[in-house]
């Protein structure tokens, strides 16, 4: 991905959307937090940018712990298209992770109002809850986005995390089962280190975080940006 995103910032480079390319592959995955905001600000500064570039660079700033500005930034993109999926999400993800709990709620609900199978306004949601210890409302939200997404590997393990911390142990390590047996691996590791976590099982769930950490997983950038 890096040699193509490269070739393209040779042949063009204002390139908005290779720069945002750039800065994507060095932040998810190379993990190198400098170089992706050089990238990230260069393809903000071109003449033709992408939503998708702008909103990665929401998430990267809630991840980097600076959710005040992306909320700033998720406005903008937001006032530009009021029904675009990726503003609606970096909007309310960056409210949340700045603690605006009831403006982020807000938000969702007035989300899917015209978008109601937006199952990441119910990642949002649940994690809401999940962060004021709310913990049925968090695992009805977190239920909802999985029957909506597919059952997509993130949200299996936020509902697990959720009845771990709910108190409901068997439920959660139920659905660790399941995630072992998923055909596709990638953020499996995390989502089960997260899940034993949340059940007590503290050892077990630093040695799955550590085999997402050798397995590089992008998920991991999230950690410290969750909702406990």
């Amino acid at each position: 991905a890096r040699p193509h995103a490269l070739m393209a910032l040779k042949l063009d480079p204002e390139s908005g959307e290779a720069w945002g390319a750039l800065a994507a592959i060095r932040y998810f995955l190379e993990w190198d937090w400098p170089g992706a905001e050089e990238a990230f600000r260069r393809a903000l500064g071109c003449t033709h940018h992408s939503t998708l570039a702008t909103t990665f660079y929401c998430w990267y700033l809630m991840s980097m712990g600076r959710a005040d500005e992306a909320v700033l930034l998720a406005k903008q993109i937001r006032e530009r298209d009021p029904l675009d999926e990726l503003a609606l999400f970096a909007l309310t993800g960056a409210l949340f992770h700045a603690g605006n709990f009831r403006e982020a709620e807000a938000e969702c609900h007035k989300g899917l109002e015209h978008l109601p199978n937006f199952f990441g306004l119910y990642l949002i949601l649940g994690s809401i809850q999940l962060s004021q210890s709310h913990f049925e409302e968090a695992i009805e939200a977190y239920r909802r986005g999985v029957s909506l997404s597919g059952g997509l590997v993130s949200y299996l393990g936020m509902l697990a995390q959720a009845l771990g911390l709910a108190g409901r142990r068997e439920a959660a390590l139920e659905i660790a089962e399941q995630l072992t047996k998923q055909p596709d691996q990638r953020g499996v590791a995390s989502a089960l280190g997260l899940i034993h976590a949340s059940i007590g099982e503290l050892d077990k769930g630093v040695e799955f975080l550590e085999r997402a950490y050798e397995e590089h997983l992008a998920e991991l950038v999230w950690l410290r940006a969750g909702p406990v």
